[in-house]
């Protein structure tokens, strides 16, 4: 799965391809065989289905968007090509929207045609924890296939109801990202000695990449991404510096969710925490994911099944557990330094 990757809004070989001091500029794209001409607008469709419901409060905002606004231009806005294709089999689209808006699109497709709804999913959970800054918005709609360069190998899925669409999650693009240094063992050991309590609490820009770093960990652990702390390109900062928590498609399956020592050992060496994380975690129940993703799917199409939402729960329910045990230990203080 770890090939299917997504950045935080888009796949992990968008970053490769992506100048880190890239702006909206879309490349040329006169010699491209598998691009539609910028100048061909593809109309939208009257029987597109309802972006996803606007998140509350309506004074959100995400980089300079009110986020609601933004959800509904993602949704609606009608795609004017495709700028580049990411992956063959299970192919991520970075699109051209109207009025110069671009997003990251993943149709549902075989043999993981789940995947869209992963991404929804992760992008609320981060809303009710309190990182909704740091993972980008994400939306459904249908885009028309004769929009989007598909491979032989892409067994892309129709959208129910309207024909030659297929439909999936966009996401909202990122235009510049660049590396941290936290992945493999060398960026383990660093960030590792941040969190853990029998060393100094870092200090300055340590300290506010350390609470970054901890609260990635607790969100990965809750949906059970297995493809971030080995994989340099879902580690990225975004032009401000700040960590992003890209590509989360590759999580949320039943048989990752039930295994609770997966990603045990980046937990276990997590010791410090952010105070408001945990107070929203303890209010994040599964009835509480579940009333907030019930708008977004269908009544027999779930975005997530009650099976999910009871593993999620049951990650949820070890990761206070091990917040509780370092408080006792340590002290209130010493385990949540951070507001």
């Amino acid at each position: 799965m770890r090939r299917l990757a997504l950045v935080l809004l888009l796949p992990s070989a968008l970053t490769h391809a992506t100048p880190s001091t890239s702006t909206s500029t879309i490349p040329s794209t006169s010699t491209s065989t598998s691009t539609i001409p910028s100048t061909s607008t593809i109309p939208s469709t009257s029987t597109s289905p309802s972006p996803s419901p606007s998140p509350s409060p309506s004074t959100e905002t995400y980089r300079g968007w009110v986020v609601p606004e933004l959800i509904l231009a993602m949704a609606e806005r009608p795609v004017q090509r495709m700028i580049k294709r990411y992956s063959r089999s299970q192919p991520v689209y970075h699109l051209a929207l109207a009025d110069g808006l671009e997003v990251a699109f993943r149709p549902s497709g075989l043999p993981y045609p789940d995947l869209w709804r992963f991404e929804l999913a992760s992008y609320h959970l981060a809303r009710l924890l309190g990182l909704a800054d740091r993972v980008p918005p994400v939306t459904t709609r249908t885009v028309p296939r004769s929009a989007l360069d598909v491979s032989p190998r892409a067994q892309l899925l129709p959208a129910p109801g309207v024909r030659d669409h297929v439909h999936g999650a966009v996401v909202a693009w990122l235009p510049t990202l660049t590396p941290t240094g936290l992945a493999g063992a060398r960026g383990r050991a660093r960030w590792q000695r941040w969190l853990d309590q029998r060393r100094p609490a870092p200090s300055g820009a340590d300290a506010t990449r350390a609470e970054q770093v901890s609260s990635l960990v607790v969100f990965d652990y809750l949906h059970a991404n297995t493809d971030r702390w080995d994989n340099g390109p879902n580690l990225m900062a975004d032009e401000h510096g700040d960590l992003v928590y890209r590509d989360n498609s590759d999580t949320w399956t039943l048989s990752r969710l039930a295994n609770l020592e997966l990603n045990a050992a980046e937990l276990a060496a997590t010791q410090r925490f952010s105070r408001t994380l945990v107070t929203a975690l303890r209010q994040t129940d599964a009835s509480a994911l579940a009333t907030t993703l019930e708008p977004h799917g269908k009544p027999r199409s779930p975005i997530l099944t009650r099976r999910q939402l009871r593993r999620f729960d049951q990650r949820r329910k070890r990761v206070l557990a091990h917040i509780d045990r370092l408080i006792r230990r340590h002290g209130e203080a010493a385990v949540l330094p951070w507001p």
